[in-house]
């Protein structure tokens, strides 16, 4: 980045309403899929994201590992 915070490297900027009404505006860069397919992966991230959340909230695990999906088989199994 220069000094005005201009990245040197080219990003594409998508912007979307969801179901609800709400805006979502996503800087990438993937050129090679289209605007569909990153929105997709965005919802599903934050599926994953959720999921995670609920796991820390439930399962009283640690903070450490969670993300591990080698750790959550070992504590939770």
């Amino acid at each position: 980045m220069d000094k005005y915070g201009i990245s040197k490297i080219p990003v594409r900027y998508i912007e979307f309403v969801d179901e609800k009404g709400r805006t979502y505006r996503i800087l990438t860069t993937r050129f090679d899929l289209t605007d569909q397919q990153i929105m997709d992966i965005y919802r599903n991230r934050w599926v994953i994201e959720l999921f995670f959340k609920w796991i820390k909230q439930h399962l009283k695990l640690p903070k450490s590992g969670v993300r591990s999906h080698k750790i959550f088989g070992i504590k939770c199994f």
